[in-house]
């Protein structure tokens, strides 16, 4: 059941449980993803689309960015290459006018080389060696155009894979764009949606949670014997419990423990744990962390919870062993009734990290979005 800010939260699990009975369900009871409202499943899957869609755009552009330095690389090398040809032909070309205004010069008076005997026969030897000397530069002038044409046309080529390049990258900058402003658009409306009670029913399963788990492909770091499968039916046992969405205290954890890989003592949300202290409570067992979770979240989000209305015992770590001196702690939470609402998490509740719901949310969307896609 999903109920904003200012609407009523259960006073006793009892109550809880009644006031869920009389919910309308919707259509996404059909989609396999529980009681949500329809537009909030769109949400969570155009996010997790877009993102997806975003993330490849990114990979994408990056390639081509060092295609685009990569072809800019080879026209610097080209022109380079293209400057020294036609210096070379320059210096050539100006060596055979040289040479031939030197016989020209030279035809009647004297021979051009070597410049020893003023005769016929010596002036006949400086021209033979002039036209062989350019038949020899004129091959070298030919073989250096047919470069410098090659190179020219390797050049246009070049400059249009960078052209194209350019004109691809412009518009994966405006696509990422686009793709970031339907982000935000999915976001801000998870976000509004972020009134949802932290008390409820779950909407996913534990096998649902499991399965979305396993599609991460995150190897958690949990004790010999301890499943990601146990846990979930842990989140879901311990949350009905309590009155408390077991699913999304689910999510919460994988963002206290980053996805199960760093926790101590099966605590797996981060009791005790503060900004200028280590460690944390630990627990003896993977329930006993779950449960301690849960009677924390009811207590933060519901104003007249108490001790006597919960059907377990309390957690004798967090709140002591003495069942009276528990039950009082309990019952004058200094925090109780802060947070009804998840995006009323962090900056404090909880957590002093001011988008500590927003990551809890986005956790808890990215399942949504796996389950209805699956459904």
């Amino acid at each position: 059941m999903i109920a904003l800010l200012g609407g009523c939260l259960a006073t006793s699990t009892a109550a809880w449980a009644q006031s869920t009975t009389t919910s309308e369900p919707t259509a996404t009871t059909e989609r396999g993803v529980g009681a949500l409202p329809p537009d909030v499943v769109d949400a969570a899957i155009r996010l997790a689309k877009t993102s997806e869609q975003l993330l490849a755009s990114e990979r994408e552009l990056a390639d081509v960015q060092k295609q685009q330095e990569d072809v800019r690389a080879v026209l610097g090398e080209l022109d380079a290459r293209i400057s020294t040809t036609g210096d070379r032909l320059a210096t050539l070309k100006a060596s055979v006018r040289a040479r031939a205004a030197e016989v020209y010069v030279r035809r009647g008076s004297g021979p051009l080389l070597p410049p020893v005997i003023d005769n016929r026969q010596t002036l006949n030897a400086g021209q033979s060696y002039a036209a062989a000397a350019n038949s020899v530069d004129d091959a070298q002038i030919d073989a250096l155009a047919r470069m410098q044409d090659r190179l020219a046309e390797d050049r246009q080529k070049r400059v249009e894979a960078r052209d194209a390049l350019e004109r691809t990258a412009l518009d994966l900058i405006q696509t990422q764009s686009d793709l970031r402003r339907l982000q935000a658009d999915a976001q801000q409306r998870l976000n509004e949606w972020g009134g949802v009670t932290v008390l409820g029913p779950a909407a996913l399963t534990a096998d649902q949670l499991t399965a979305w788990f396993e599609s991460t492909h995150v190897r958690p770091n949990l004790p010999a014997g301890l499943q990601i499968s146990d846990l979930a039916h842990l989140f879901i046992d311990e949350g009905e419990l309590a009155g408390v969405r077991g699913d999304l205290a689910f999510a919460q954890s994988i963002i206290e423990t980053g996805s199960f890989t760093e926790f101590k003592g099966y605590n797996f949300s981060g009791i005790g744990v503060c900004d200028s202290c280590t460690g944390g409570l630990l627990f003896d067992a993977a329930r006993d962390g779950v449960r301690a979770q849960m009677q924390l979240l009811r207590n933060y989000a519901d104003p007249s919870s108490r001790a006597a209305d919960l059907p377990v015992p309390l957690s004798p770590v967090l709140y002591g062993s003495d069942p009276v001196e528990a039950a009082r702690l309990f019952d004058t939470f200094f925090l109780k009734g802060s947070a009804p609402v998840w995006n009323a998490m962090g900056g404090g509740n909880w957590a002093t990290d001011p988008n500590y719901a927003g990551k809890v949310l986005s956790t808890y969307a990215r399942m949504i979005a796996f389950v209805a896609k699956a459904s």
